[in-house]
């Protein structure tokens, strides 16, 4: 796969019914002249108009229903997020881990969410799951804790139903209702010592 930290900017990410994700990137800076390829599959990068590419993935494992098409999962700006233009020099230090997840507002009661990690340690299992916070911390909740694993390059993606009300836990074996319309709730991705890597804030209506 191709590494998102070559990217200026992600400016479109949609999810549709064949369960393919395709990242439209600004490549101002990087030269699209020949498409990168992946082994036994597309190319990873398709060359389009313009300094336009399209970075494709699919979905390899895993499965969740999608009756209808999603038309428009949201538009995620990368441009604070710490991701490197393909132009600029290699950072000495690893890049942060980041969570990019869409929709985030105005979500239904179980919602479905999209969300792609950048900058994980290569080849591992981590966890995206939906945290809310309440007196005594943030509580997990386990029905809908996905688990992911980040490529050659740092990179998983996923989607995980965000459920407005649900009984959650902070591992201390005592259960709490969690009701996002009261509380902050939040999508984040966590090793297996569930230390969060990243959280991304999710609203209801």
């Amino acid at each position: 796969m191709v590494d998102l930290h070559e990217y200026s900017s992600v400016e479109l990410f949609r999810l549709t019914t064949t369960a393919d994700v395709s990242i439209r990137a600004n490549l101002r800076n990087f030269p699209c002249s020949s498409p990168v390829s992946r082994p036994g599959g597309r190319p990873a990068v398709e060359c389009g108009q313009g300094s336009t590419c399209v970075f494709r993935t699919h979905l390899d494992e895993g499965s969740f229903p999608m009756g209808t098409k999603i038309r428009r999962i949201a538009t995620v700006v990368a441009a604070a997020a710490g991701i490197v233009a393909a132009s600029a020099p290699a950072a000495s230090a690893a890049a942060p881990v980041r969570l990019f997840a869409a929709p985030t507002h105005a979500l239904s009661a179980n919602a479905t969410v999209a969300a792609v990690v950048t900058g994980l340690p290569a080849n591992g299992t981590f966890w995206v799951g939906e945290c809310g916070w309440v007196p005594t911390g943030c509580a997990g909740n386990p029905a809908t804790v996905v688990e992911i694993h980040s490529d050659a390059k740092g990179f998983a993606f996923t989607t995980i139903v965000a459920q407005k009300v649900y009984v959650g836990n902070i591992g201390d074996g005592v259960d709490v209702t969690v009701d996002c319309a009261a509380v902050q709730c939040t999508l984040g991705v966590y090793d297996a010592a569930i230390t969060a890597f990243d959280r991304v804030d999710i609203h209801f209506r």
